[in-house]
């Protein structure tokens, strides 16, 4: 199967989940899910006020510790797949993937006391095939 995303930014995405320990197939359909693979997704404005940017959709909530802790710009798309491996990578370690991927998409509180999240999870993991 042919991805549409530039065989360099895949390879990116493979080195970030080896780095972040991560599953490759789960960013991968993460960026599917948010951005179709499109590079210059615009940004998405959500009714809480907070912006969601890039492949992999990185909301707002997030930029500024990303850069300052890490210097990621999350406008760049290497910076984007490095972010959101670290995100999910960060959930992990306390939750099960379900879990993580949930906090990922409605951020922690919104996944772990309000049960949001629950169909990017089960859309993420039916892309994913795991």
């Amino acid at each position: 199967m042919s991805i549409p995303l530039e065989p360099d930014l895949q390879e990116h995405t493979y080195n970030m989940a080896q780095e972040y320990n991560v599953h490759y197939e789960v960013i991968m359909a993460i960026m599917w899910h948010e951005s179709r693979y499109q590079v210059d997704v615009p940004d998405n404005y959500n009714s809480n006020g907070t912006v969601d940017r890039g492949l992999a959709q990185i909301n707002s909530c997030n930029w500024e510790w990303l850069n300052e802790k890490y210097s990621l710009d999350i406008s760049n798309p290497y910076d984007n797949i490095e972010a959101a491996a670290l995100i999910l990578s960060q959930y992990l370690v306390k939750y099960d993937i379900e879990t993580a991927l949930a906090c990922y998409a409605a951020g922690e509180y919104g996944a772990v006391e309000l049960g949001s999240g629950r169909k990017f999870v089960k859309e993420i993991l039916e892309i994913a095939k795991i």
